[in-house]
């Protein structure tokens, strides 16, 4: 299965981008955006614009902007945030920002993740720590990406045991193996099965929020 890497963060201002101290990190956003989708292995970013007052995702904290993107690798997301313009503007972001959180995640190539799956991943990461299902630069864990499947492929009644009700399962592959499955059951559950809490203890609850927050595919979608 070819994958991608998505990455979400979020950085808190001193300032509104609509006062003085936040003026020279406004003027350099469009050149930013630009440095990353030209770089090499970009693939996809969010469009929300932190300048419109629409767009905040943190409705209580209007101050703390958000990205989200897509990678074709890590190494591609390394190099564009740790060299050039980028670089240049990361160094410089105690002048405009006092806290900031970030978490990256493995995807199926050819899916993006919604702004609601971003949230919830680095809540997850804040509350459990680094584990496959989301971890920050530095933080070495073996690759784990979560695909939705019909509800009555192969890899959900070996399982499962026998086929669920219709709707999207949603499998966990840790480096290339099945070791769990989750499917929405209501807008505030869902159904898991095969996970070995004893070994992978942060799998279940992780499981649970992703059914609750990803989108349902239609059966045969990536």
């Amino acid at each position: 299965m070819h994958l991608h890497l998505a990455q979400y963060n979020t950085a808190t201002l001193r300032a509104p981008l609509d006062d003085p101290a936040s003026a020279s990190y406004v003027a350099l956003l469009d050149e930013v955006n630009a440095a990353a989708e030209a770089s090499p292995g970009f693939v996809w970013r969010h469009g929300i614009d932190s300048r419109d007052p629409s767009t905040t995702v943190y409705d209580d904290d209007p101050l703390r902007l958000v990205n989200a993107s897509v990678w074709e690798s890590l190494g591609h997301l390394r190099d564009y945030a740790y060299r050039g313009l980028h670089r240049d503007v990361f160094r410089r972001r105690r002048e405009w920002f006092d806290a900031s959180g970030a978490v990256m995640w493995w995807i199926p190539a050819g899916t993006i993740p919604t702004l609601a799956e971003c949230v919830e991943r680095l809540v997850f990461l804040e509350q459990h720590g680094a584990t496959p299902y989301g971890f920050a630069t530095g933080q070495r864990v073996e690759q784990l990406v979560i695909v939705p499947v019909a509800h009555d492929s192969p890899e959900v009644t070996s399982i499962a045991g026998a086929a669920p009700g219709a709707g999207t399962v949603h499998v966990a592959v840790l480096e290339g193996r099945v070791i769990g499955a989750a499917q929405r059951s209501s807008s505030a559950a869902a159904t898991v099965w095969g996970v070995d809490a004893a070994e992978y203890p942060w799998l279940e609850p992780a499981l649970r929020v992703h059914a609750a927050v990803a989108p349902e595919r239609p059966a045969g979608a990536p």
